[in-house]
């Protein structure tokens, strides 16, 4: 099974496309177990505690969950040979799709090498660059969430 590849893809915006034969609650959790068990996979925190300071003295907490609420958005991080570099991705759909489709696809909507070089379609990147870290993204996760799904 391998997932079909789109470039350009998507409402937001993104890089590349997979797209699967099975419902997202399986892709997701297929998705999870892959980067349970990889050492060069590091989920990024899922939402982020921001204090800061009020006028007059305290701080104010927020509750901020950007780009990976961990259901819609993920965050990852990857271990290369020349450093850590950084991946969003996002289930397309909603909640209302996930749950009557019997498909779900990912979507590449950002990567960054440790240099802080990538970038997104909506920002624009070196094709170069993008080329480089979605060959580690497709050999670390991509390649490893196929094989997964083709053993269940």
């Amino acid at each position: 099974m391998t997932g079909c590849i789109l470039f350009g893809t998507g409402g937001h915006g993104s890089v590349k496309s997979y797209k699967y034969p099975v419902q997202k609650n399986n892709l997701e959790t297929s998705i999870k177990n892959v980067i349970e068990n990889n050492p060069n996979l590091y989920v990024d925190t899922i939402g982020a505690m921001i204090i800061s300071p009020k006028a007059g003295g305290g701080v104010d907490t927020i509750y901020d969950h950007g780009y990976n609420d961990g259901s819609t958005y993920i965050k990852i991080q990857i271990a290369t040979k020349l450093g850590l570099c950084q991946y969003t991705f996002r289930f397309s759909g909603d909640e209302k799709d996930w749950k009557i489709s019997d498909t779900s696809s990912i979507s590449l909507v950002s990567a960054f090498n440790e240099n802080k070089e990538g970038g997104s379609e909506a920002t624009g990147y070196d094709k170069k660059v993008m080329q480089y870290l979605i060959l580690h993204f497709e050999s670390e996760l991509i390649s490893e969430l196929e094989k997964k799904m083709q053993m269940n």
